[in-house]
């Protein structure tokens, strides 16, 4: 899945030297250009994020992401615009502690980054960045879908909050 990709990917590129890690999605929706606007400022910074402002994706995309906020906020205690943003800069330190929390095989492991480097009160810097229509690769985002992921969500949220407790 989506997220045991990601995680794979990010220790990976620990594990070669890596002092940056950037991650964005194939799938055409975000602009290679806005990446300086992350690197410019990466020295200040733990976590850099390109939040999808005005986004473009269709209805259904943006109400799962207003409802993961309102799961974030009743399971987490925080508020995050977007915390599954597919535009982000990580320097290796950061990202070296914050995957001691995540398990191998979590499915929103880009959710809960950004959870726990908000909870951990990591510097974190925000940028709009531009989020286009998908212009490759399909879309698995169907109700049924949405509804099994937000109970796995739920559960899994739940026991990582209590990794993050015990470490605060």
């Amino acid at each position: 899945g989506h997220g045991a990709t990601c995680l794979y990917a990010y220790r990976y590129a620990l594990n070669h030297g890596a002092d940056y890690i950037f991650q964005t999605d194939s799938d055409g929706q975000t602009c290679p250009d806005e990446f300086w606007k992350l690197w410019e400022q990466r020295e200040r910074y733990a976590l850099l994020i390109g939040s999808r402002n005005h986004r473009k994706d269709g209805l259904s995309r943006m109400i799962v992401s207003k409802i993961l906020r309102i799961i974030i906020m009743m399971i987490f205690k925080a508020w995050i615009i977007d915390a599954n943003t597919p535009f982000r800069l990580m320097r290796k330190d950061f990202l070296r502690s914050v995957l001691q929390v995540i398990p191998d095989n979590f499915f929103l492991s880009n959710v809960v980054l950004t959870v726990i480097a908000v909870k951990q009160k990591h510097k974190i810097f925000w940028t709009p960045i531009t989020f286009n229509p998908r212009q490759k690769g399909a879309s698995f985002v169907n109700w049924k879908n949405i509804f099994k992921i937000g109970i796995r969500a739920v559960n899994d949220f739940r026991l990582i909050n209590k990794k993050i407790r015990k470490q605060v």
